[in-house]
């Protein structure tokens, strides 16, 4: 992502903070630069963690993601739980 920041790639799994939580976003610091972004409705599979996951997420606490997409303008990750290349092999 430049100068002495480290580079990411897509589906890398990757460790970040919480520092802010708001109605649908989960922020993450990855580093001095660069920090992350989980989208609640991403932060889960189970209806009922998603209504309660602000209290799951609290400051300070450690959270391992992987990569959706990277901005590097603004040092910016978009995290999501799961691996993004496992797809389930039945169709719906």
């Amino acid at each position: 992502m430049g100068g002495n920041t480290p580079s990411y790639s897509i589906g890398q799994h990757v460790t970040g903070y919480v520092y802010k939580l708001d109605s649908e976003w989960i922020w993450l610091t990855i580093s001095r630069h660069v920090k992350a972004q989980l989208y609640v409705l991403d932060s889960s599979c189970e209806p009922t963690e998603l209504q309660e996951f602000q209290k799951r997420y609290t400051v300070g606490k450690a959270k391992s993601s992987y990569i959706l997409s990277a901005n590097k303008e603004i040092k910016m990750l978009r995290f999501v739980l799961r691996p993004i290349y496992s797809v389930p092999d039945r169709t719906l």
